[in-house]
């Protein structure tokens, strides 16, 4: 027999009391913990079920060789749930070997799909997203070769708004299919082995597709031919003559509308333009189409001929929000009549970002700073001073951050509204009041007639804009590219002296951001009272400046920058 130990009454009391102390620590280390694991499921979760975070870019293994051309081949077989299906793909690459000789091709390729077989390769493996080709001939420098690859599987979703293949349905009872593409920066890899890589333009691209004779099939270029195979089943082919990045590739299948127009060019070259809806009315299309001949007359004045004239230029709904400038065929959420700002938007990417490309994803600031900033342009040309400042005035980007991007393998990096567009858009206006409005456009048409159908990094156009304006702009594009904090401007004014009707005053400057080194900001100061007013110029270089006024009248009212030309914050006293 065991006896218990009895406690006395000051032991209890103690007990009593460390019951009281202890358990709300007990509960608050296990709320925390809890937290946490559900944290942790949450992320492997998520990177279980999106391929962005395990795909990388390219790596200098893969720089020995451009890619010329992709012979594309899918056949795409639905299940009966309309859930899911089977991709099968026949993929030929030709390929230039550059500086040296070559013995083996390294592409992008998702590990979620299976490898059957790979034509004019002695092996090949396939892990960790790359698939390795061993070459049976080397090949020289200079020389092309091709590979055909053979496979099949159901692509895995890239990113939660980026998904690279997607497949979704319509309607409620009878059900129909919808499969898209959205690839940037890297889910072209999901269902496509390639080198991807925008800086590495394939001179052309076919697309042979596969699919049931109900659903219509739409991919960059123009259309080629449609073959009945006689068995409920139809290939349809289209062909990109233009070079393109693998990120722009775009294929798409569904029961769409198909509307078509035509813009005549300046030139007498015409565009055809096409729109692919799913229920919506036809009045409204030819609305949208005069909306789109109104933004060519702004762009082909502004920046030149439609650059993949005589394909077409195509808008097609897919479902994801916003829009997406695939070459020759922008995705887009709706077909409405109130969205015309995201539809230019993707038009001028057509320009600057499909026909001049960001040669890495870390400068996917200068096409989508620029086509932001030339949205603002149009908004001008079609409300005035007060729709541009308006516009520019909704995408003032004062939060911490730069606009060149750090992590290239994010969509959510890569395409950070606040920094990529908005604050990227402000750096474009203040490129354009520093070199002066004919010299900005100068620039950027110079852009587009050098780099046509090519890529274009930001040192190269820092270039450009030096060139063609005799200024150097190395200053201006580092403190603006790479300084975390915007200007954030604390002005004092102070009057020391009025006598004989003139006033002198000091007026005491600082900046207060957290950036590494003071901007230089060519500032204006306006300086009002009721009978009069003056506007003085000053180049803010250090972090504290004072700056002498005088006028022949008291001020009653003083502003940094007026007109709102610079990114910043401001605060005055006096």
């Amino acid at each position: 027999m065991q006896r218990r130990k009895t406690e006395t009454g000051k032991q209890k009391k103690l007990a009593y009391y460390n019951r009281i102390l202890i358990y709300p620590f007990v509960i608050l280390i296990f709320i925390i913990v809890t937290n946490q694991l559900k944290k942790y499921t949450t992320n492997v979760s998520h990177t279980s079920h999106y391929q962005y975070l395990s795909i990388k870019p390219i790596s200098e293994k893969q720089e020995d060789y451009d890619v010329v051309f992709y012979n594309i081949n899918l056949k795409v077989e639905l299940d009966s749930s309309l859930q899911s299906g089977n991709l099968q793909g026949i993929v030929g690459i030709t390929f230039r070997a550059k500086d040296k000789p070559v013995n083996g091709v390294r592409l992008n390729f998702s590990t979620q799909i299976k490898v059957d077989s790979v034509e004019m390769a002695s092996g090949f493996s396939h892990k960790n997203n790359i698939l390795q080709v061993k070459l049976r001939e080397s090949v020289d420098a200079g020389e092309t070769s091709r590979i055909i690859i053979h496979y099949h599987g159901w692509p895995k979703p890239y990113h939660e708004w980026v998904y690279g293949w997607k497949l979704v349905t319509r309607g409620d009872d009878h059900k129909t299919p919808w499969v898209s593409t959205m690839n940037p920066p890297f889910g072209a890899q999901t269902w496509l082995p390639c080198k991807d890589d925008p800086g590495d333009k394939a001179d052309s691209v076919l697309f042979r597709i596969n699919v049931p004779e109900s659903l219509m099939v739409v991919c960059n270029g123009s259309p080629v031919n449609t073959t009945p195979l006689g068995t409920g089943r139809k290939i349809v082919s289209w062909k990109e003559s233009f070079p393109i990045a693998t990120y722009l590739l775009a294929v798409h299948i569904g029961m769409f509308q198909r509307f078509e127009s035509s813009y005549r060019q300046p030139n007498g070259i015409s565009v055809p333009l096409q729109i692919y809806a799913i229920d919506v009315d036809t009045g409204l299309v030819h609305l949208v189409f005069q909306q789109l001949s109104a933004m060519f007359d702004f762009l082909t004045s502004t920046l030149g001929p439609y650059p993949f004239a005589p394909e077409k230029y195509a808008m097609i709904v897919f479902p994801n929000r916003g829009g997406m400038e695939n070459q020759t065929i922008s995705s887009v959420e709706d077909i409405n009549a109130s969205s015309t700002e995201l539809y230019v938007h993707e038009l001028i990417h057509q320009w600057l970002g499909d026909c001049i490309t960001p040669a890495g994803f870390e400068d996917s600031w200068i096409s989508e700073g620029l086509a932001t900033y030339f949205t603002a342009l149009y908004e001008k040309t079609a409300q005035g001073q007060t729709g541009f400042k308006y516009f520019m005035n909704r995408r003032r980007f004062v939060g911490k951050g730069q606009i060149r991007v750090q992590a290239v393998n994010i969509p959510d990096s890569v395409y950070h509204v606040g920094r990529v567009y908005n604050k990227a858009s402000w750096f474009f206006y203040m490129l354009h009041n520093l070199v002066g409005d004919s010299l900005f456009f100068t620039g950027v048409r110079s852009c587009l007639d050098t780099y046509q159908y090519g890529n274009i990094s930001g040192n190269v156009l820092r270039k450009v804009f030096e060139q063609i304006s005799g200024k150097n702009l190395s200053r201006f594009f580092d403190q603006w590219l790479h300084e975390k904090y915007v200007p954030r401007l604390e002005g004092k004014l102070k009057l020391v002296k009025a006598e004989s009707g003139q006033y002198e005053y000091e007026f005491a400057l600082k900046q207060l951001q957290k950036s590494k080194k003071p901007y230089h900001l060519p500032l204006e100061i306006f300086c009002w009272n009721p009978g009069a007013d003056s506007t003085i110029t000053f180049e803010m270089t250090e972090r504290k400046q004072k700056l002498r006024i005088r006028l022949p009248f008291d001020i009653r009212k003083i502003n940094i920058d007026p007109d709102e030309k610079i990114l910043m914050s401001k605060e005055i006293y006096f």
